[in-house]
């Protein structure tokens, strides 16, 4: 019964990578967007982290890359280090 927030969702895709559900990044990416919520770099390296193992992951990375650059967050070293990884 509530609306999740940027920490809702980092704390949510941090317990999805855990479970190997990495699928979830994508519908969370989309409940983002949808919600037009504001990201930060945690959330976008957590949906990096997650979405990257997902069916499709290069697109989900593409999209949160291009989330980024829209709300002009710049990556951080985790950022690259997981876009390495």
């Amino acid at each position: 019964g509530f609306r999740p927030d940027v920490r809702t969702f980092s704390i949510m895709l941090k317990d999805a990578y855990a479970r190997g559900d990495f699928d979830l990044a994508v519908t969370f990416l989309a409940e983002i967007k949808r919600d037009n919520i504001v990201p930060d770099v945690e959330l976008c390296n957590a949906l990096i982290r997650v979405g990257a193992r997902a069916e499709g992951g290069r697109a989900l990375v593409s999209d949160v890359i291009a989330l980024m650059r829209k709300h002009r967050l710049e990556a951080d070293a985790a950022t690259h280090h997981t876009l390495i990884a």
